[in-house]
């Protein structure tokens, strides 16, 4: 495997969001250069909202980079983490920096094309095929970790929230309902959309983060009001850019692209494009790492442009240019209430009291969930819901 010397000599990386992202690990740095890592450029992170928010053209990378900063300043930072070898630290951060190497064109649009049969036993994700692409012996990511004599299945279990193989707080920051990964998506994707509800206080967030190998992550009753506006921000971000029309409709207009695609297969339709690279997206199988590996955004959109060059399919073209060109034959239709018979749900939660609680130590050291603490939320599980259905365009 060829590696580029001068990023070696590299330190850290200019980020928008971070300003310097100190790379100084060697095997970090060579993660980073690896073929599969170096994939994510191509992954867009935000998929159909760049219709509402043209700026928003940032990608899987530089999120994943800066989840890898925001653990690294827990760890220097954090009250507890000095109990932490640095090994585990190590091996936490690496699990950060790659838990988004799994995704597909278009991000989470494309684990909606994956499963477009949902009666599947177990549905695919970019968890799954992170890792995958970790554990397989033919990857660079895979022999860097074991040059550096890292155990993959450490990495990986962190990845599939596996509580009986590792503790409980390297899956707290890495994936719950506070962690480094929400942490840097919120505000990068708040910064690139041009959203004003991103501002975390991630300083003091930091500061008042308590690492307890027993109770795994805490936060100090200090940073209440700092965890409460953060919880909101993500309410909001949500409501105004997750849940966007134009991002809902991009979605659904590539389910329905691949859908078409599907049933002309199945109807043994002549093809006038090469359909190899998504036969197996076709047949809802599982898609093997390296042909994986070969998918991008721009392999979505060469297919999209080749579909509507040379195809004849009056539905499939009209899916492709409503992609490709905003050209719409229909609308999206957002309901407060289910009027639509076909309409789909969109849940917006501000906190979830059913999943991994947010634990507040007290000032009098009690350890406590956040709805046990926090006034704001009286009823923090109450669902926003949000009915969306397709209609033609009159």
């Amino acid at each position: 495997m060829k590696t580029n010397k001068k990023m070696f000599a590299q330190e850290f990386i200019r980020d928008a969001i971070h300003k310097n992202i100190n790379i100084n690990e060697p095997v970090i740095r060579e993660l980073i250069a690896s073929k599969e890592f170096q994939r994510l450029r191509w992954i867009s992170q935000l998929a159909g909202a760049q219709v509402a928010f043209p700026s928003a053209t940032h990608t899987r990378f530089t999120h994943s980079l800066g989840v890898y900063h925001v653990l690294n300043r827990v760890f220097s930072e954090v009250k507890g983490a000095n109990l932490i070898s640095d090994k585990e630290k190590l091996v936490v951060r690496i699990a950060g920096l790659l838990h988004d190497i799994g995704h597909g064109p278009f991000s989470h649009t494309f684990e909606k094309v994956l499963n477009l049969n949902e009666d599947k036993d177990y549905p695919f994700s970019h968890e799954f095929y992170t890792c995958a692409i970790i554990s397989d012996e033919k990857t660079e990511v895979n022999q860097i970790l074991k040059k550096y004599h890292i155990d993959i299945n450490q990495v990986t279990n962190i990845i599939k929230k596996d509580r009986s193989k590792c503790p409980k707080y390297q899956i707290q920051l890495v994936s719950s309902q506070l962690d480094c990964d929400r942490i840097d998506y919120l505000m990068r994707d708040a910064y690139f959309t041009g959203a004003k509800y991103g501002a975390i206080d991630l300083d003091w967030v930091i500061s008042n983060m308590i690492l307890d190998k027993k109770e795994g992550i805490l936060f100090s009753y200090k940073a209440l009001s700092a965890i409460e506006n953060y919880l909101i921000t993500r309410f909001h971000m949500y409501l105004q850019v997750y849940f966007h029309k134009s991002s809902i409709f991009f979605d659904l207009k590539l389910q329905k692209l691949f859908q078409q695609l599907v049933k002309l297969w199945k109807e043994n339709y002549q093809w006038k494009i090469d359909i190899q690279k998504i036969m197996p997206i076709l047949k809802q199988e599982k898609i093997e790492v390296s042909q994986y590996l070969e998918l991008s955004d721009v392999t979505l959109i060469n297919l999209i442009k080749d579909i509507i060059a040379y195809e004849t399919d009056e539905t499939l073209i009209i899916w492709a240019k409503a992609i490709l060109y905003n050209q719409e034959k229909y609308k999206i239709v957002l309901e407060r209430k289910k009027v639509s018979s076909n309409a789909k749900v969109l849940n917006n939660f501000i906190y979830d009291t059913k999943k991994d609680p947010i634990m507040i130590q007290t000032v009098d050291n009690k350890v406590l969930p956040l709805e046990k603490v926090s006034q704001l939320f009286e009823n923090p599980t109450k669902e926003q819901k949000i009915f969306y259905s397709l209609a033609e365009i009159n």
